[in-house]
């Protein structure tokens, strides 16, 4: 039995790395960490708490859904803001909508298709 598992970070492939870096670095805000030398490009962001997204530039790949289905969330302070920040990047995104337990939530999509979340879920001090 594992005693103590701990996630670290999620992985997603991307064609274009200035072109996600613009997105999640430039627009979203996301710092860009120290990545050692691979034998492919790529980039790691830190999303806080210690967590990373890692870029992973894979010329040949299709993503796996290109619904709500697979996906990653932020939690946030004002989903508005996210909007916002589409509409004025002209970044694709399905509008807020309120869940049944009062959640607010968007989807928007990044340069390669993924979607991701942004969600009131959690309150902020």
């Amino acid at each position: 039995m594992i005693k103590k598992l701990i996630f670290e970070h999620l992985a997603i492939p991307i064609k274009d790395l200035p072109l996600s870096l613009k997105f999640y670095r430039d627009i979203l805000g996301l710092p860009t960490l120290e990545r050692p030398k691979f034998d492919f490009d790529g980039a790691w962001l830190g999303l806080g708490d210690g967590l990373q997204l890692h870029l992973m530039v894979q010329d040949d790949f299709e993503v796996v859904s290109g619904t709500k289905l697979t996906h990653f969330a932020f939690t946030i302070e004002a989903v508005e803001h996210i909007q916002d920040l589409c509409e004025t990047h002209n970044i694709e995104y399905i509008p807020i909508k309120t869940r049944s337990d009062g959640v607010r939530q968007i989807f928007i999509k990044d340069p390669n298709g993924w979607f991701v979340e942004f969600n009131s879920s959690v309150p902020f001090r």
